[in-house]
């Protein structure tokens, strides 16, 4: 959805240098839509509501002004991101700091535009826990829990709030008190979650915009063809553990529904593979830990002190093999205990491009829409992959951290020691020191 996300990888540099500017990179709008640069108009709230005003009920007593970058007259307004501007000075002196589609109408991050972009949307059957989980990733505690020790920073990239966003952070309060969030309901106008990422190594400083997308699980069941889900380049792929277990009992089950038309609509709409799978096996807590599959991958990556996070697996940057580890230890049970579905997986995503990780949000029995006990498991995972994968979060291997250029080049897991060997031009049948290019921290 955003273009080649991996244009940063094998030698191609977005990096930021003094005296040095990027031209425009073209955003795409929620419906999929890629904007060129004139398509992506410029307002403030005001001029907005007033446009607004004009569609619905007609007659205002101005219209509200759009201008874009070519408007003859107008001041382009830059920051450290890029080319492009953040706002704009109308000739009046206004300044016009919302963006908006041309195509959609829909209002538009600060910085799309401006720098690289990631859309992701948690996909998956009615109560899998997608709305849990976007919560809790969308907490501010959890992103000072994640970027501590780190060069990097994650704030909100949406310059104003709607009724929907208000919606989710009061769901947000809530479930600080142990109170579950509602469903998502069809037809809800969900917001989704924009944030304007940065990650600073030395001199070396990247910016990314990554959106986060929540959808309704009926939606998810009834995709249709025409659905706002295909456009996007990354897909968190909920089950929970329950259904998995419903499953194996014979019991009907609803994830195999959106499976069955997620990836068979995929294969149509996105031939180009150009998308990557995370499979989430939610509530795992559920699961029988003494499971000869899973027992193995139950290292929590996040323990409550005090009533706080704290990482104890990715505090010295992304683990690359802890999580591997733990998604082969996923792979291997749902290759027994569902096998239809694993290999449906397998013959339509590449297997570069699928990944697995399981997570319990709670972590403790519900009782209706409470909880008493809060003991999240590996919740920080599912963020700080994407992250990790796309540059944007230092990265560990083997205890230590890794060279930044040489992380952005590989993919996940077992292939790091070959990755990394390609990328050097060495031999299989060379000495290869690993030593030579890990550094302490």
């Amino acid at each position: 959805m955003a273009g080649n996300r991996w244009a940063n990888l094998l030698g191609e540099k977005i990096l930021e240098r003094e005296g040095e500017r990027r031209c425009y990179i073209p955003y795409t709008d929620s419906n999929g839509n890629k904007l060129a640069e004139d398509e992506i108009l410029f307002t403030n709230e005001e001029s907005f509501q007033g446009k607004q005003r004009l569609e619905v009920w007609g007659a205002p007593k101005k219209e509200g002004q759009m201008f874009t970058v070519g408007s003859s007259g107008v001041e382009m307004i830059y920051d450290d991101a890029g080319n492009f501007p953040v706002a704009l000075k109308s000739p009046e002196g206004e300044l016009m700091y919302l963006k908006v589609s041309a195509k959609t109408g829909e209002v538009l991050p600060i910085h799309a535009g401006c720098c690289q972009s990631l859309d992701g949307i948690y996909t998956g059957a009615p109560r899998a826990g997608k709305t849990t989980n976007i919560l809790q990733m969308s907490d501010p505690a959890f992103h000072d829990t994640i970027v501590k020790n780190t060069n990097c920073s994650i704030e909100d990239d949406l310059p104003t709030s709607s009724p929907a966003r208000r919606r989710y952070e009061e769901a947000g309060r809530k479930l600080k008190e142990h109170i579950l969030p509602e469903s998502t309901k069809r037809g809800e106008d969900i917001t989704p979650y924009v944030y304007y990422i940065t990650y600073t190594e030395e001199d070396r400083v990247k910016h990314m915009l990554l959106r986060l997308q929540d959808i309704d699980g009926q939606e998810c069941i009834d995709l249709t063809w025409k659905s706002k889900v295909f456009p996007y380049n990354y897909f968190l792929l909920t089950i929970g553990a329950d259904e998995l277990i419903a499953g194996e009992q014979g019991l009907p089950v609803q994830y195999t529904k959106v499976v069955d038309k997620l990836i068979s609509r995929l294969r149509v709409l996105r031939g180009d593979n150009d998308y990557e799978m995370l499979v989430i096996i939610t509530k795992c807590d559920l699961l029988d830990h003494e499971n000869p599959y899973l027992k193995n991958g139950f290292q929590n990556s996040i323990e409550m002190v005090n009533g706080r996070m704290k990482q104890t697996i990715h505090d010295k940057g992304f683990d690359f093999a802890a999580f591997q580890q733990r998604g082969e230890c996923v792979q291997a049970y749902l290759k027994e205990e569902c096998p239809n579905f694993y290999n449906k997986l397998l013959h339509a995503i590449p297997k570069q491009k699928l990944s697995f990780c399981m997570i319990a949000s709670i972590g403790s029995k519900c009782d209706g829409n409470s909880f008493e006990d809060y003991e999240p498991f590996c919740i920080d995972e599912p963020l700080l992959s994407i992250l990790a994968r796309n540059g944007m979060y230092p990265v560990c291997d083997y205890g230590e951290r890794l060279h930044e250029e040489t992380v952005q080049s590989f993919s996940v897991g077992r292939g790091i020691r070959n990755r990394l060997k390609s990328l050097l031009e060495i031999s299989e049948d060379d000495e290869f020191d690993e030593d030579e290019f890990y550094e302490d921290e």
